[in-house]
């Protein structure tokens, strides 16, 4: 296996398990030793007989929580407005955050009654939050609803640090000071 398969490594695993990546099945397929690799742990997970299961996405947050989690808040990068360029509160807008080094897109999504829906997608596997609950849809998307603009704020635990997302309303303030 040559050293730049080395990253993949993890993902190869997660193939054999049966979970599907399409980055991964798409490096696999062009590379020969990862294919070999491949092959080989699926034959060991078969000839074990025990099925591979998931860890209960409850207990991997329960896990999480032992950990003494280091803080970093989460910076504005860009954000895009509808395509009518409105800057409303009311009018579908994304986000574009870093989070040292994973980006993180969100769009905010209104659905009457000040009520929003927020979805997003990361560069990097985590777990987002709300009020200590995941609402990861996958390891790299999530969505959730909420009440006011001024709730949308949420926690992205990756790479062994949690993330503070801020509500919208205050990426929308600061995107709208003089000078940007």
């Amino acid at each position: 296996m040559r050293q730049s398969c080395a990253q993949w490594q993890e993902s190869i695993v997660d193939l054999a398990e049966g979970r599907r990546s399409a980055d991964a099945e798409a490096h696999v397929h062009g590379c020969p030793a990862c294919q070999k690799k491949l092959r080989e742990l699926q034959t060991a997970i078969r000839s074990i007989g025990v099925p591979v299961t998931e860890v209960p996405e409850a207990l991997s947050l329960a896990a999480v929580s032992l950990f003494k989690p280091k803080w970093v808040p989460a910076r504005l990068l860009q954000r895009v407005s509808n395509p009518a360029g409105a800057r409303s509160d009311n009018t579908v807008f994304q986000l574009v955050l870093d989070l040292s080094g994973i980006q993180v897109r969100t769009v905010y999504l209104p659905e009457g009654d000040d009520k929003w829906r927020v979805t997003g997608r990361a560069t990097a596997q985590g777990i987002a939050t709300r009020d200590g609950e995941s609402v990861n849809e996958d390891p790299e998307r999530f969505s959730f609803e909420a009440n006011r603009l001024e709730d949308t704020g949420f926690d992205f635990m990756a790479n062994e640090t949690l993330f503070r997302v801020q509500p919208a309303s205050e990426y929308l303030r600061e995107s709208s000071e003089p000078g940007d």
